[in-house]
C-alpha cells in the first residue's frame, strides 16, 4: 500500500476524534486543536505501523506539516523497494 493523504488524514481525524477535520497537506500540525508532540508521535507509530516503515527521532523532529510526513513516507517507501 503506498502512503496517501487520504490515509494519513484517516489517521489524525481518528486520533482527534473529529471525522469532519479537513486535513490538507498543507496542515500544520500545531495548528490542529488540541495537538500535542505526542499527537505526532501517535501518528507516525500509525503511519510506520500501516505502510512498514521506521523513522527516527530526528526526522519526526522535522515534521511540520502532514506534507512533510507524507513526503518522507513515500520517500521512505521508494528507498526501500530500490
Amino acid at each position: 500500500m503506498r502512503p496517501s493523504l487520504p490515509k494519513v488524514a484517516s489517521i489524525i481525524r481518528h486520533l482527534l476524534c473529529d471525522d469532519r477535520l479537513a486535513i490538507t497537506a498543507e496542515t500544520e500540525f500545531e495548528a490542529l486543536l488540541g495537538w500535542d508532540d505526542m499527537d505526532l508521535v501517535r501518528v507516525v507509530v500509525e503511519v510506520e505501523c500501516l505502510f512498514n516503515l521506521e523513522f527516527g527521532l530526528t526526522e519526526i523532529d522535522r515534521l511540520r506539516t502532514v506534507g512533510d510526513l507524507l513526503q518522507s513516507a513515500v520517500s521512505k517507501q521508494a528507498l526501500a523497494a530500490a
